[in-house]
C-alpha cells in the first residue's frame, strides 16, 4: 500500500504557517503571583486579573469571566512552584496567552517557537556560528579554557 511519497508527508504541511509564540500576549503565572503581594489586582491586555486565594480570576467587561486554579509545587529546597490550570484544557502550566478573545495554553492554540520554523539551512547556518563563536573564530588553535576531546568534536564539526 502506497508508494514512495504517497500520503501526507512533510512537505505537503506548511510548517511556517504556525503562529510563533512570541508575537502572543502571554501572562506569566508566577508574576502574577508576585505582584499579589503587593496588592491582589493587575490588569493584562484588556482583562482584570484578581488573585482570590488559589484561583486566577480573568475578567472582562460584558464577557464571561475566565477562573483558573493555580496550582503550588513544593521545592526540594524550600519554596514553592506557580502554575494554573489551562482554562481550556486543564494542563499545567506557568503562561497563558490570549489569541483573539480566548484564553489557553500554547498547545491549546498550537503555537510554536521560533526555532521550531526554521528550514533547515538556516538551522545550520545557526550551529555553524555557534560553533565559530565557542572557538572565538580560530578552528586551527584549542581556547585556553577549553579541553582537547570538546575542541577536537567542534573542530570536526
Amino acid at each position: 500500500m502506497g508508494g514512495f511519497g504517497s500520503g501526507r508527508g512533510t512537505r505537503s504541511r506548511k510548517k511556517w504557517s504556525k503562529l510563533i509564540i512570541s508575537v502572543v500576549p502571554k501572562l506569566y503565572i508566577p508574576d502574577v503571583v508576585k505582584k499579589s503581594t503587593d496588592g491582589n489586582h493587575c490588569t493584562w491586555e484588556g482583562f482584570s486579573v484578581t488573585l482570590e486565594g488559589d484561583k486566577v480570576r480573568l475578567a472582562k467587561e460584558g464577557e464571561k469571566d475566565i477562573l483558573s486554579v493555580i496550582l503550588k509545587t513544593p521545592c526540594h529546597y524550600g519554596g514553592y512552584r506557580y502554575a494554573c490550570a489551562c482554562p481550556r484544557c486543564g494542563r499545567h502550566v506557568k503562561s497563558l496567552y490570549k489569541l483573539v478573545s480566548y484564553i489557553g495554553c500554547r498547545h491549546c492554540f498550537r503555537l510554536t517557537y521560533f526555532s521550531q520554523n526554521r528550514r533547515l539551512s538556516m538551522r545550520l547556518y545557526s550551529k555553524k556560528k555557534l560553533i565559530e563563536e565557542k572557538l572565538n573564530g580560530d578552528v586551527k588553535n584549542k581556547p585556553k579554557w577549553m579541553r582537547w576531546p570538546t575542541f577536537e568534536k567542534l573542530s570536526k564539526q
